[in-house]
């Protein structure tokens, strides 16, 4: 399956294709203790939800390894797309993709985040 649109969620890495052929959104997040990466969660959504569930498109989300920045988002996004807990989330994605782990900074966050949306009523 062919990416038609790619997240990047990193500072690291360069665009592999510049010919307007594939849409890129790139938001750089660290992958360091301290970086707030909830803060960016819903900008990242909002990007991922648009390309696919609007335009149904396939998307490719990705940092320079693949095991905790772009894990925390797309764990973030199917805990909010799904409505599931991060529990849950983790495990398909981590059945999904068997080497993620994202640090302990971004699972606390992720939390927080499933925290907020439980206030939100987003479970209901």
């Amino acid at each position: 399956m062919k990416a038609e649109a790619v997240l990047i969620v990193s500072d690291e890495c360069e665009l592999a294709f510049t010919d307007g052929s594939i849409e890129y959104k790139q938001v750089e997040i660290m992958d360091e203790e301290g970086e707030d990466v909830k803060g960016l969660f819903r900008e990242c959504l909002l990007f991922i939800e648009r390309v696919v569930q609007k335009e149904g498109k396939t998307i490719l989300v990705h940092c320079a390894a693949g095991v905790s920045r772009s894990a925390s988002v797309v764990i973030a996004y199917i805990m909010y797309s799904k409505k599931i807990p991060l529990k849950e989330a983790h495990a398909f994605v981590l059945e999904k993709r068997p080497c993620i782990k994202p640090n302990t900074d971004f699972l606390k966050q992720l939390q927080e985040f499933e925290d907020d949306l439980t206030k939100e009523g987003h479970f209901i």
